[in-house]
């Protein structure tokens, strides 16, 4: 009686700012709607009753109520005084599921992201029963306006991601999707196909499996999660009501996993037999072992690159946990569609947690300026800002080079048109093994075009432990935005109003380093420890300022206050930038003794164009281990290293114990040192599966002799 679509929009309500809601605004209203079906269907048989027949006519009666949905369906407008129990169910069947149906096909009342109103309209279609209305309603959903089936195949990508660039929206995909599946599954009136059957809905179920950081939680990357945080965006109900339709191997790993590594007390729905589910997650598991959350892995179609490390297991000894768990982690994808205008952002965690955090949801959701311009901002992450400007909205990037050689791991993408004036927006992240316990990374940050150039870098920090070569100056008020510009934030569109407690070193040169003291913020660690990350920039140009800031966090879901920032700024004219950064995290007492940039001459090869660059960087460590870190943007240049060694590819490490060479690693190269190989495999493609499967191939003709051995694990870059 009472859902005939009364919104008020001056209340805030998500709508897309449309104005268009029934009881609250029509994205809002895509949950309330399914609820309102089932709660319907659920009092179905009540209706039978006597009692309740004679309490809900005497109500009618009472307060006048005729069928105000009457249009809806049959009688065109009738009285309905509820006096049966048809009359009680048609003023149900009009006043919700038939009002749910209008609202989602014809008024666009209920309306939210993709599977969101699909899956309202499919409840309301199944539970009504009645044909033609249900069969129609469905198609619509499927194939027509719904486009379910369509999206499926031609939205869905092959990691499994719709269109959304935050994980938080990519789960309402898999809900929703798997609302509408749901809802069909066990209707016998529409034959419609088991999409449980179909790749690309599985991809789709297990979109934010890879996405896991550490075992604590997924990538709160764009509008998704909070600092740190202990959240997994999926739900294990979803998992296994897919599992028990599919058998998928990775599914049942996973929900081991959610279910405290055990395969005990698993309860699928009230629909399905759950007796023999334990068993067979644990025959998987036993079989195929845990879920590989330790193995890097890449999403190209979403734009995700993570290089892990270590390990998470109970000393069987002593009892204790034992997490050495540890990552570097790159965002090159979409920042449309509740992503942040944040390219090339990097995430970190080292020791099992959190070091370098993404921010996760914003602190409101309402366009205000502190979303827009703080929030969101490009500054607040671990990217470069070009001219004071927040990035464009782009449809991601790709990716150059990816690999796991175990000591060491590379990781290399470019997103173009996130600045319509800068033509190279890449970055380069070498991550190496210093130990069983821990790794170092290199960050290589290419940025060419634009004028002004901000490298910002927060840790999970509320200390700067120390701080070298810096003449820092605390800023007696004020923000970043100056010292006149008081704290906003987002009220001036740079976002700079969102840093306080600035402290600026004018004119530092081309070398620093800050140490970040590193909070446990979400109390993950099962011992004390005493993190930190230190961070060692060793440029080739001088920097026009370096500062530390405190940035003000989003207040919702136990966020820290603040996070320590360094942004290291530089100004001139049609600026070519590479940032290097060497990223340490270490336990107690550093176990590095001097980072340092080190001579890099050609030596032969082809002759270098001006817009080639190469860097090579030394990393001493105090047991006496000297790791070389060397990066080049042509690889058809051959180059000397410190005097030491040649050198001709993209990405080479070379280590050196008591003066004698002990490692080599080359990436995309032909020469290191005194390793000599085939820089990368060359063909052409002449055929790949057409048919939807999960085993597709892609057929090429290789150029020349290869080593098949080499090509297992690798990327194919088409």
């Amino acid at each position: 009686d009472m859902y005939v679509g009364k919104y008020f929009p001056k209340f805030f309500n998500s709508d897309f700012n449309t104005a268009r809601g029934k009881v609250i605004g029509g994205i809002w209203e895509t949950g309330l709607a399914p609820n309102l079906a089932r709660f319907y269907d659920a009092f179905y048989p009540a209706f039978d009753d006597p009692s309740v027949v004679g309490f809900l006519s005497k109500k009618a009666t009472r307060y006048k109520l005729a069928d105000p949905h009457a249009e809806n369906g049959k009688d065109g407008g009738v009285g309905n005084d509820k006096s049966t129990p048809e009359q009680i169910r048609q003023n149900g069947e009009n006043g919700i599921l038939r009002s749910i149906i209008k609202g989602v096909i014809d008024e666009n009342t209920i309306y939210g992201n993709s599977g969101m109103h699909q899956a309202a309209a499919a409840y309301a279609a199944v539970i009504l029963d009645n044909m033609p209305e249900t069969s129609n309603t469905i198609d619509w959903v499927l194939y027509e306006g719904g486009q379910i089936i369509g999206n499926v195949m031609g939205v869905v990508g092959r990691d499994g991601h719709g269109t959304e660039a935050a994980p938080s929206y990519a789960a309402t995909w898999v809900s929703t999707y798997s609302g509408v599946v749901d809802a069909l599954s066990g209707y016998k009136g529409y034959a419609a196909a088991n999409l449980y059957d179909n790749p690309k809905f599985l991809k789709l179920i297990k979109a934010n499996l890879p996405l896991t950081l550490a075992r604590y939680g997924t990538a709160p990357i764009g509008d998704s999660g909070a600092i740190g945080a202990k959240t997994f965006e999926l739900s294990i109900g979803t998992l296994i009501t897919a599992f028990q339709n599919s058998g998928d191997i990775e599914l049942a790993q996973y929900i081991y996993f959610l279910n405290g590594n055990s395969s005990k007390n698993l309860k699928g729905t009230i629909y399905t037999d759950s007796s023999k589910l334990g068993a067979q997650i644990q025959e998987i598991i036993d079989k195929y072992g845990e879920y590989p959350f330790d193995e890097s892995n890449q999403m190209t179609q979403f734009g995700f690159a993570a290089l892990r490390g270590g390990v998470y297991h109970k000393d069987l000894v002593s009892a204790k946990t034992v997490n050495t768990q540890r990552d570097f982690w790159l965002h090159y994808g979409r920042t449309q569609n509740h992503g942040h205008p944040a390219a090339l952002n990097l995430g970190m965690d080292a020791y099992g947690i959190s070091v370098l955090p993404d921010l996760g949801y914003p602190e409101t959701a309402d366009g205000s300026n502190r979303n827009t311009n703080w929030d969101r901002s490009t500054i607040m992450h671990n990217t470069v800002t070009v001219d004071a400007h927040h990035q464009n909205k782009v449809a991601g990037g790709s990716p150059y080079h990816f690999d796991d050689a175990g000591r060491v791991k590379v990781t290399d993408a470019r997103v173009p048109g996130v600045y319509g004036n800068v033509t190279e927006f890449r970055r380069t992240i070498v991550m190496v093994d210093a130990s069983d316990e821990i790794s170092y990374g290199v960050d290589f940050f290419r940025v060419t075009g634009g004028n002004d150039h901000i490298y910002s870098l927060h840790a999970m920090s509320q200390n700067i432990a120390e701080t070298e070569n810096l003449k820092l100056m605390k800023q007696a008020m004020g923000t970043y935005a100056g010292p006149l510009i008081p704290f906003g934030p987002g009220e001036i569109a740079t976002g700079f109003d969102g840093f306080t407690n600035v402290r600026r070193a004018a004119s530092p040169g081309n070398e620093f380093a800050v140490d970040f003291e590193i909070m446990d913020w979400r109390h993950i660690l099962t011992t004390s420890r005493n993190i930190h990350l230190r961070m060692t920039q060793l440029n080739d140009f001088d920097l026009t300022e370096v500062a530390l800031a405190s940035g003000d966090m989003p207040k919702r879901a136990d966020n820290p206050k603040s996070l320590e920032y360094v942004l290291a700024r530089r100004k001139g004219t049609n600026l070519d930038s590479l940032f290097t950064t060497v990223i340490e995290p270490y336990d107690g007492e550093r176990y590095v003794e001097k980072e340092e940039q080190v001579s890099i001459e050609r030596s032969g090869g082809a002759k270098p164009v001006t817009t080639d660059v190469a860097k090579a960087v030394k990393v001493t460590f105090k047991n006496g281990r000297v790791d070389y870190v060397v990066y080049t943007t042509n690889n058809k240049v051959q180059y000397q290293v410190d005097g030491l060694f040649e050198f001709k590819g993209f990405v080479g490490v070379y280590t050196i114990e008591n003066g004698v060479p002990v490692y080599s690693y080359l990436n995309d190269g032909t020469l290191l040192g005194d390793l000599s190989t085939t820089a990368r495999y060359t063909g052409t493609v002449m055929d790949f599966s057409k048919d939807l499967t999960q085993d597709s191939q892609i057929m090429v003709k290789l150029d020349g002799d290869y080593d098949i051995d080499q090509l297992v694990g690798r990327y194919i870059y088409i």
